[in-house]
């Protein structure tokens, strides 16, 4: 240890503290690197949370994507179609038929990203008459890969949206700033402009599925649907139990998953 116990009894007093750390270069530099380490372990810990609930507390919010108010990027994906990407096109390009736009990113395909985006997926589909266009857009490294895996777990996947790659990686479309420790980064605009912004590290339905679907009806206009509704609309539904139905039970997986709502295992 570079701070000893003699170290902070002789050193560490009002009238020397600053003699003695221009004295000690090697006890200065110990000191220094001391508390750049605890800056950086609280500055992971905060891009992790992600703004999230952690036993019913507010942590520190942190961004991905373009905020409220401002302007709807170009989206230049790719449709997999068959597994394979294919068909460019620009997901956020105006279309009188729908101004309305729902855009999730999905930054890393898990058990719950998939079951929470299957079910706002779906629901969004039944939208569409409203004006709504629905993209789902999956980002990773290697697109042959990312296609593979999409086309195994197409069973799993909302029906009836856009499906696609983004030919830019893992980082997303550099226009978006996309935040790569998010899980989902879901974006809601109307006439090219963002109105909504859902940044997600843990998704879990019965917390984060309402505030997105409250965000997209305020475009689409109606009464959200409760998270029990879409539940019971899903292949096999079934009524919530547990932390599906809000019970707080801390350091609990989120158990909540819809029906083949996971990609199958290599």
């Amino acid at each position: 240890m570079c701070l000893t116990s003699n170290y902070f009894t002789r050193d560490f007093s009002a009238t020397n503290i600053g003699f003695r750390m221009i004295s000690h270069p090697t006890r200065y530099t110990c000191f220094s690197a001391l508390a750049f380490g605890v800056l950086g372990v609280f500055m992971a810990t905060s891009g992790r949370l992600g703004g999230q609930e952690v036993d019913g507390r507010s942590t520190v919010e942190v961004y991905s994507g373009p905020q409220v108010g401002e302007s709807l990027p170009a989206l230049n994906i790719e449709k997999v179609v068959d597994g394979e990407p294919n068909t460019p096109m620009d997901a956020s390009a105006q279309d009188a038929k729908h101004p309305h736009h729902l855009i999730i990113f999905l930054h890393k395909m898990t058990r719950p990203s998939v079951a929470f985006t299957r079910m706002l997926g779906d629901y969004a589909a039944t939208r569409e008459s409203d004006g709504l266009s629905t993209v789902v857009v999956f980002l990773g490294n290697d697109a042959t890969q990312l296609a593979e895996s999409i086309h195994r777990a197409r069973h799993a996947l909302p029906q009836n949206v856009t499906i696609a790659i983004s030919p830019d990686g893992e980082e997303g479309p550099g226009n978006f700033g996309l935040n790569r420790n998010m899980t989902l980064t879901i974006l809601v605009a109307t006439k090219e402009t963002i109105v909504a912004n859902h940044a997600i590290v843990d998704p879990s339905l019965p917390v984060d599925l309402p505030k997105v679907l409250e965000s997209l009806c305020a475009v689409v206009g109606g009464k959200p649907p409760t998270v029990e509704s879409l539940l019971q609309s899903q292949p096999g539904g079934r009524p919530m139990r547990g932390r599906e139905a809000g019970a707080d039970k801390p350091n609990q997986p989120d158990r909540v998953r819809a029906r083949e709502a996971a990609p199958p295992r290599d």
